[in-house]
């Protein structure tokens, strides 16, 4: 069973018909008009769930059936603003959504998993390593959670628990939409071959991961983007 979260957004949409093909899919969500209408699909459900509510969070997982369980955390919020113009709602809007929420899912389901193994997805950025102006509350978030992964496999691993970490590209949808179009055409440029990443290539690395056995922890998506050499 596959667990995803921020399913109603750009890249959730994008990658939930294949996911179908790997398993049943959970899909968590806030907004309710971003998928309307809903997909329909024996496989597939919906759970409206506030993932800055610990609550909410403890009471679905409660609520799912007690088998081997794949977490896809896609969930993120991001508010672009220089550090001066950030107020701290917006940051704790951050820490609330792109890690504290996975933090309080993974430790609500351990207890089972201990049990039957099963596999974290968790999602990092290429803002990470760019520190772009007015990302410092998502970029910090993101790099809390490829720390956050490493542990997990640290405390977890000898029980067939597996995190692994995704380092995105740049698309098409979700948070690119939101930017100006000064900075979505900075960010393209940032690319190699002035081209967004395939979603496809997403759900083939999830497919590499459920199916694998070995070790790797970590899976580069941004191969295309030109970083800087320190």
């Amino acid at each position: 069973m596959i667990v995803i979260t921020g399913a109603s957004g750009g890249i959730g949409q994008a990658i939930l018909k294949n996911l179908l093909k790997i398993d049943k899919v959970i899909c968590l969500y806030r907004d309710e008009s971003k998928i309307n209408p809903r997909p329909s699909h024996p496989n597939l459900s919906f759970y409206k769930l506030n993932l800055e509510n610990e609550n909410e969070i403890v009471k679905f997982v409660n609520s799912i059936s007690f088998e081997k369980i794949c977490i896809i955390h896609l969930a993120a919020v991001y508010i672009d603003k220089l550090i001066v113009n950030m107020s701290v709602d917006e940051l704790d809007k951050h820490y609330k959504v792109n890690f504290r929420s996975i933090y309080i899912l993974v430790k609500e389901l351990l207890p089972r998993m201990l049990n039957t193994g099963g596999n974290i997805i968790l999602f990092s950025s290429p803002a990470v390593n760019k520190g772009h102006q007015g990302s410092s509350a998502y970029s910090s978030t993101k790099s809390s959670l490829e720390v956050y992964s490493k542990v997990i496999n640290n405390e977890y691993s000898k029980f067939g628990i597996k995190s692994s970490l995704i380092v995105l590209g740049y698309y098409n949808c979700g948070i690119y939409k939101k930017l100006s179009k000064k900075v979505q055409k900075k960010l393209l440029q940032e690319t190699s071959n002035d081209k967004f990443s395939s979603f496809n290539e997403i759900t083939d690395i999830i497919k590499i991961i459920l199916e694998s056995k070995a070790p790797e922890q970590l899976y580069r998506l941004d191969t295309n983007i030109k970083y800087e050499k320190n």
